[in-house]
């Protein structure tokens, strides 16, 4: 009994340290636009190189009331308590394709939907878009040699 108390212990003690120390893991997001609909971010954090001319990323968008309306006039009201969308995006550098993946949340934590952007298939960026900034500032990193070697 008392070995099973002290493994307890143990456990307890790293479940309280993970979670007390978790709000700083990939907590450094970096503006990159805004529309109508919100405000766009990633988290510098979470870059990470997988190949020679691919990148992972973890991106927000932070909805603004109109980007609310129009997710409520599109997919119903559910989404009036709509707050944000977690992304990760895959970026091809070399061909300035992306693949995302994405989580809608409620202003409550809730998970209202997710899925994969057209499929989950590379799409093509067009100039001049939001998305188009992000590849544009982190290929440019990747170019300049601020991400280690895959």
């Amino acid at each position: 009994m008392k070995s099973f108390l002290c493994k307890l212990g143990i456990v307890l003690v790293v479940v309280v340290t993970v979670f007390a120390y978790a709000d700083v893991w990939g907590e450094n997001w970096k503006s990159f636009g805004s529309t109508p609909s919100g405000s766009f971010y990633y988290d510098f954090d979470s870059i990470t190189l997988v190949s020679k001319n691919l990148i992972k990323v973890w991106t927000q968008l932070v909805f603004s009331p109109a980007g609310i309306s129009q997710m409520v006039e599109a997919f119903g009201p559910k989404y009036n308590n709509l707050q944000n969308q977690v992304g990760q995006f895959d970026i091809d550098c070399a061909e300035s394709k992306v693949r995302i993946t994405f989580f809608n949340y409620s202003r409550d934590g809730e998970m209202l939907a997710s899925g994969q952007y057209k499929k989950g298939e590379w799409v093509l960026v067009p100039s001049g878009t939001v998305v188009s900034t992000l590849i544009q500032e982190l290929c440019g990193l990747l170019t300049e040699g601020q991400f280690k070697e895959f």
